[in-house]
């Protein structure tokens, strides 16, 4: 069961729901609550960030955002390319927003349980992926607090939202916890905010718009977050152009990382 992969926040066991699922499996008072294929980690909503108005506000134009051909071209490659042969196969698809990488995925043959704190973004991914909801599970949760059973998924999806977990030290708390999720010889994918020439001119490395807050990485700097035992297959640069093809001729040039504004990691857990 999908629901298995998140941890009880009470006594950090697996969940486990009765046949009502209602409750969680220590019965706590502010336990997670199953409902169909929908799971809320944080029912009282004592963990939610101030932001989530704005995720919620904006959900229907993030997927409309221009940026997205391109980041949407790179997935569908890394997705084909680590289609499961082999099912069940069990992704965590983390800030999945309104879609559409969940649909991909599902598409592709994955099982997913895609997580985000915004409920308008999870209801709008949900309608999305409909037609195959039997291997899906939307989860409404705190990425920053939310955790995950070890040793329990094949793939972690990570798409465009590590600068906006807080400072290095969340970022890093974060990527410790998720992994530890990923089997031995799982894949991930991580996209995030470079820091390219243009941000270090002003000075822009950390800040907030729209009570949206940021901090821009550079690939050595979230290589060097990353917990042992990780092995980076490939680094790459994306979205000097929202034209997908024209992004891969750019991304290839030398100094592209001086304009890119955003980066990509993908590879293994080893061990």
């Amino acid at each position: 069961m999908l629901h298995n992969l998140v941890r009880c926040k009470s006594c950090g066991a697996p969940l486990s729901f009765s046949s009502e699922g209602a409750r969680n499996c220590c019965e706590s008072s502010s336990g997670s609550i199953l409902r169909g294929n929908v799971l809320i980690n944080d029912p009282d909503g004592a963990h939610s960030p101030p932001e989530i108005l704005v995720r919620d506000q904006d959900a229907l134009n993030y997927i409309s955002h221009k940026k997205f051909p391109t980041q949407i071209a790179r997935l569908e490659k890394f997705i084909r390319a680590h289609a499961p042969t082999n099912l069940p196969n069990k992704v965590l698809d983390l800030g999945c927003g309104p879609g559409p990488t969940t649909e991909l995925l599902l598409q592709a043959g994955f099982e997913v349980a895609a997580v985000d704190f915004s409920v308008r973004s999870l209801s709008i991914n949900a309608h999305l992926c409909r037609s195959m909801a039997e291997r899906s599970l939307f989860v409404c949760a705190n990425l920053n607090i939310v955790d995950f059973t070890e040793n329990s998924v094949d793939g972690l999806m990570m798409a465009d939202f590590l600068q906006h977990l807080g400072d290095r030290q969340a970022q890093i708390a974060f990527l410790h916890k998720v992994f530890r999720a990923l089997k031995p010889g799982g894949w991930f994918y991580l996209s995030f905010f470079n820091t390219n020439f243009f941000h270090r001119v002003m000075h822009d490395f950390e800040g907030t718009r729209g009570d949206i807050g940021y901090r821009r990485l550079s690939l050595r700097e979230v290589r060097g977050m990353l917990p042992k035992g990780v092995q980076v297959q490939k680094q790459s640069l994306m979205n000097i152009f929202n034209d997908a093809r024209m992004d891969h001729i750019a991304t290839a040039l030398p100094f592209s990382s001086f304009v890119a504004p955003m980066a990509v990691i993908e590879g293994w857990r080893i061990e």
